[in-house]
């Protein structure tokens, strides 16, 4: 009899761990968030592949969503469900308008509709999702301005770049993303000039803006953004110096500031950019020489400097430049002869001295360059560009 009683006390006990199982494994999509993606749905004129026309009651099946239960989530939910926490449908052809109904995913943490045809204005109740962490709507149709108020508490990534939003860049963007680390807004139509409060992104990492048409100078706020390593601004209408605070950045990697009309001489805080790698400034109209900041700069990999007003002898310290892969000083006033410090730049691969006023001859110690595979000397008097030992070079006009 004592053996009965231990092994109904087994069995009982094995059936109560097993009863929470079985209840979660049969929890169904939450009707809200059912409700939201039906909504959704009505808002395309394609079809989701593998949601079909008569929607089963566990959207949580469904291609493109993941879930977890609101218990898992610390919800106090009457009736323990399964909660949409991603809706990733990038590439999938779909066309159409995004839906009001997007806000009602509340437990939304991540929404990827990139690569898409996705038309119209962006509705304002996704910039109010409580938990939203990732916003990929890159590569779409979306139009219309940007909305003015922005209340997203949990987002770190947001990238709508190659639509054509045409607002400009909401002041609130970062009143309440202090977890804010991209921010992808390039090739766009967004104008006006950057807002102060881009300041209070304290955590962003990745900022690009390019191909807009912003104006205006580096804001103030900008300036603040110490975790700054990428800085992409270029192909818009920035214009006047370029602020010396911008030394102020000194985790960037990446500054790409071409194809603007900053003005004036380059400032010469490089000392402060410690990590810097790459410094892009073509196309604009600096004048005065490269400062000496910069032309000992350890860390510079790609130095372009093409279509300026710069002038002067050209001074690299190729000692100190050991990081120096590619130079691009073409198109501007440069006069005097070749550097003949070239080759002491020892990974230097790539240069560019076309157009500008150099005289005399190719160096000598030309000869001692190991890793040239492209030099430009095109539309300057030197004299001896037949000599050249090199494999690759453009033609000179003498």
């Amino acid at each position: 009899m004592g053996i009965l009683k231990i092994l109904l006390v087994i069995l009982v006990t094995g059936f109560c761990f097993q009863t929470p199982v079985l209840s979660f494994q049969n929890l169904t999509c939450n009707p809200n968030d059912f409700q939201a993606l039906q909504d959704f749905m009505t808002g395309l004129s394609t079809k989701v592949g593998g949601w079909g026309n008569d929607f089963s009651s566990n959207c949580c099946k469904w291609p493109g969503i993941t879930c977890n239960s609101s218990s898992s989530l610390g919800l106090n939910d009457s009736i323990d469900t399964y909660r949409v926490v991603k809706l990733e449908l990038p590439s999938k052809r779909l066309v159409g308008k995004l839906s009001e109904s997007i806000g009602n995913l509340e437990q939304l943490r991540t929404l990827n509709l990139s690569h898409n045809f996705l038309k119209a204005s962006l509705p304002v109740s996704l910039f109010h999702l409580p938990n939203l962490r990732l916003l990929d709507l890159s590569f779409n149709d979306i139009s219309g301005p940007i909305p003015v108020v922005i209340d997203l508490h949990s987002i770190q990534s947001i990238d709508m770049s190659e639509n054509i939003l045409n607002s400009t860049l909401p002041a609130s963007i970062c009143v309440n993303s202090h977890h804010l680390r991209v921010l992808n807004l390039g090739v766009n139509y967004l104008s006006g000039s950057l807002p102060p409060g881009l300041g209070s992104c304290s955590s962003l990492e990745d900022l690009r803006l390019n191909m807009n048409e912003l104006r205006g100078g580096i804001s103030e706020g900008l300036v603040r953004l110490q975790k700054l390593n990428q800085l992409r601004i270029q192909g818009n209408q920035f214009s006047g110096p370029l602020s010396k605070e911008v030394g102020n950045l000194i985790n960037l990697v990446c500054l790409d500031i071409s194809t603007n009309s900053f003005s004036g001489t380059i400032p010469d805080v490089f000392h402060s950019l410690g990590r810097l790698q790459f410094f892009i400034a073509d196309a604009n109209n600096f004048s005065g020489q490269i400062p000496p900041s910069l032309s000992n700069s350890p860390t510079i990999s790609l130095l372009g400097v093409r279509n300026n007003s710069l002038e002067g002898t050209i001074q690299l310290n190729c000692s100190a430049m050991t990081s120096l892969v590619s130079l691009d000083l073409g198109s501007n006033r440069f006069d005097g002869p070749i550097p003949s410090n070239l080759p002491s730049c020892r990974h230097l691969n790539n240069i560019n001295l076309a157009r500008n006023n150099l005289s005399g001859q190719i160096p000598e110690s030309f000869k001692n360059f190991h890793t040239l595979s492209y030099l430009s000397l095109s539309n300057s008097s030197i004299s001896n560009i037949f000599h050249l030992p090199f494999k690759y070079y453009s033609s000179v006009k003498t």
